[in-house]
């Protein structure tokens, strides 16, 4: 959740996200109302957070029986299998351009190590994860967050 200056409190991810990145647009951090490059943009952020983010969900849950974090796992690797063909050969995500979509799916690409997912098996998202890590930006938040 994100609470505004307003009081106004906003939920789910892609709201939130598209919501930063309009706050200064000249960053090109999401593509401009009304093109289809936004709505691609809100398709994979509803993705990411409908589909990937809640596959997740058991494994970082406790008490989750054996049974659900296996049948979770399974999940998971079906989707980092998915996204490994999807950004074979790509720089991001989503278009041409760095936007919210890649630093959401970056942070979401470091949990496989916490749960105990070898990414060895998804070459492309190695390599794009280890573009996005190179970014100024990127850098000094997980210098910041103490990841790095």
């Amino acid at each position: 959740a994100l609470t505004l200056d307003s009081g106004e409190t906003l939920t789910e991810n892609p709201a939130i996200l598209l919501y930063i990145a309009d706050q200064k647009p000249e960053a090109g951090l999401a593509p401009r109302d009304g093109t289809m490059d936004r709505y691609r943009l809100l398709s994979r952020l509803s993705f990411l957070g409908s589909e990937f983010h809640k596959a997740f969900v058991p494994l970082f849950t406790p008490g989750t029986s054996d049974e659900a974090k296996a049948a979770a796992t399974t999940a998971v690797k079906h989707h980092l299998a998915a996204l490994d063909k999807d950004l074979a050969g790509k720089e991001h995500y989503v278009g041409a351009d760095f936007s919210v979509a890649d630093i959401y799916l970056f942070v979401m690409l470091g949990w496989p190590a916490h749960v105990g997912i070898d990414m060895s098996a998804y070459p492309a998202l190695g390599a794009y994860c280890g573009r996005i890590a190179q970014r100024p930006a990127v850098g000094a938040a997980l210098q910041a967050e103490g990841i790095i």
